[in-house]
């Protein structure tokens, strides 16, 4: 099982093999991988730090609005926190979702591929 914070399905699912730094990436290409491998790896939405999160160097201080991007997800997807769903059934949930609409203001939205789209 995965553990990942509701906004964090849009960074995996968009995930463009870069990121804030070499550790990090490593660690966001791992669980990309595991899940693109195993679509029916379950994955459980929680608040507060995740699986990605375990190696972000701006840790504790990046995700002031985290909460914010958290709830915007489970809104538009019809998802709720301490659910737990496969990794497949989570992706078609936030098919519909604008990250446009999500991550705006978020510092890193260079990081997902789609953030660097414009018509999103």
């Amino acid at each position: 099982m995965i553990c990942l914070r509701p906004h964090h399905l849009l960074c995996l699912g968009h995930f463009a093999g870069k990121g804030y730094d070499a550790r990090f990436t490593r660690n966001m290409a791992r669980i990309h991988t595991i899940l693109q491998a195993k679509p029916e790896t379950p994955v459980l939405l929680r608040h507060g730090e995740d699986d990605l999160c375990a190696c972000c160097p701006h840790r504790g201080t990046a995700c002031d609005n985290a909460r914010e991007y958290d709830r915007r997800v489970l809104r538009s997807a019809g998802l709720r926190v301490d659910e737990t769903h496969p990794w497949q059934a989570l992706q078609t949930a936030v098919a519909r979702v604008s990250v446009r609409a999500v991550c705006g203001g978020c510092p890193w939205i260079l990081i997902c591929k789609k953030g660097e789209k414009s018509n999103d």
